[in-house]
């Protein structure tokens, strides 16, 4: 519970769903701002496909403030280097990412 506020499906039942996606992503934030981060890149690449758009933005938006940070728990959280699993899922088409990442 967050300020009276349940972070459980059950809590916000009724609501849509672009409103319990938005509020779920504020509660990760807050819990652990760092680790949401390192789970958006993640969930723009597991999968079919990649999501060019979130991943490009994420790590442009983060690159100067806290992407150290997100590589490391990224690393933690998936156990594989961020740079290495960016490289693999775009399929070079996002050249340019492993090498602001190496960084």
């Amino acid at each position: 519970m967050i300020r009276g506020f349940q972070t459980r499906k059950e809590g916000i039942s009724g609501q849509s769903l672009l409103f319990t996606v938005c509020v779920f992503y504020v509660v990760g934030c807050i819990r652990n701002k760092v680790l949401q981060f390192a789970k958006t890149l993640y969930d723009s690449m597991h999968g079919l496909g990649t999501n060019d758009l979130s991943l490009i933005r994420t790590v442009v938006s983060r690159c100067e403030i806290d992407m150290v940070q997100i590589k490391e728990e990224f690393e933690r959280a998936y156990k594989q280097p961020l740079g290495k699993y960016i490289a693999v899922s775009t399929l070079n088409t996002a050249y340019c990412l492993p090498s602001v990442l190496a960084k």
